[in-house]
């Protein structure tokens, strides 16, 4: 059995689909399989996908959303973990795949690091980099990079993506299955892939209206305002900074802030 299973979703983006599949051609790991679901395209992507060789399993129909073709494909993949990497996200270089896979053990979710490059040249390039101990309050407020996350794939044997959602189903999969079931994660220090913001994952009014749908159904209101909430403490934003740096940075930053913290608390005036 592959260890990985890396799937691709697509409709009509041809070109887009093309970049996909020539970074998933280009690694050095070899023990993976390639599942591309598209969704009845008529631009030429299914021709193209039969022409690919390396592609271990393909279909070609019309489906009902994006996550109903991601669900799709995890029927499909027989690896022991799923990275989605959809039509048009890349892998970061080329030997990607191979270093993230030596990380990868037992845990139920490996989340690496991504490139985010956003859609105006008003803003660089940046990296989206996990926690390395995830906590509800990241986990409430922070999305999750399908891109660079390796899902186990017995889990969506327990719960599929929701298909009644359009943005936040990979996120509410994570939450509900880390947060709430108790699944496992660990963090990975590999730039996994890169990803073009923009989009209809850009829509910033339905994310949110769906994430309170989630969040209503699991915390008490109370709750849930305090984990949302923009007015955090001086302290809490930094320490918010230093998670999400990598390994060492991110240590030395959380000991210098704990450390005044510490100072205060001695000294403050009782």
């Amino acid at each position: 059995m592959n260890k990985i299973s890396v799937i691709t979703v697509c409709l009509n983006n041809l070109a887009e689909l093309k970049r996909t599949v020539e970074s998933v051609l280009s690694q050095t790991y070899n023990d993976f399989e390639f599942v591309v679901v598209d969704g009845g395209s008529t631009d030429g992507c299914k021709e193209y996908i039969a022409g690919v060789g390396r592609i271990d399993r393909w279909v070609s129909e019309r489906d009902s959303g994006v996550y109903n073709a991601m669900n799709k494909g995890a029927r499909l993949a027989t690896g022991k973990y799923i990275l989605y990497l959809n039509s048009g996200d890349i892998f970061y270089s080329n030997d990607a795949l191979e270093k993230a896979a030596a990380q990868i053990d037992d845990a139920d979710y490996y989340m690496g690091i991504v490139r985010r490059v956003p859609d105006t040249d008003a803003m660089p390039p940046f990296l989206h980099i996990p926690p390395a101990v995830m906590t509800v309050y990241y986990c409430v407020n922070n999305s999750i990079p399908h891109q660079a996350t390796f899902i186990k794939r017995e889990l969506f044997g327990k719960r599929a993506y929701n298909e009644g959602h359009k943005i936040v189903s990979d996120w509410e999969h994570f939450f509900e299955s880390w947060a709430v079931a108790g699944c496992s994660y660990s963090m990975i220090d590999v730039v996994v892939a890169e990803f073009y913001c923009g989009g209809i994952s850009s829509n910033e009014e339905q994310c949110a209206k769906e994430r309170n749908e989630v969040l209503d159904s699991y915390l008490p209101a109370g709750i849930k305002a305090r984990m949302l909430s923009a007015d955090k403490s001086k302290f809490e934003r930094k320490i918010c900074e230093a998670m999400t740096c990598r390994p060492v940075k991110r240590d030395m930053m959380l000991l210098k802030y704990t450390f005044k913290r510490l100072l205060k608390d001695l000294f403050a005036k009782r």
